[in-house]
């Protein structure tokens, strides 16, 4: 299932599972990372392709509703967000 190209510009955020930090990138960042550092704690994390469908999933970007999961709020593109 490819991510949906629609969601690319929207911002989503993700919780870190040690610290609780909300990470907030586009979804552009998050099609491409598999790997990265938690801006909260410093944890290394990872994020499966699997996540990834569920994170774009949850907002419309799938055939899975999954609107009520914790995994990510998403909200649209208000500003200039670091998508590196």
């Amino acid at each position: 299932m490819p991510l949906p190209v629609e969601l690319l510009d929207k911002i989503f955020a993700r919780h870190c599972p040690h610290c609780g930090y909300k990470m907030e990138k586009l979804g552009l960042w998050f099609q491409s990372v598999h790997r990265y550092r938690c801006e909260g704690c410093g944890q290394k994390l990872k994020m499966t392709y699997p996540e990834k469908v569920a994170l774009f999933a949850a907002y419309g970007g799938g055939t899975e509703n999954l609107a009520g999961s914790d995994l990510a709020t998403c909200g649209r593109r208000t500003g200039n967000i670091d998508a590196g």
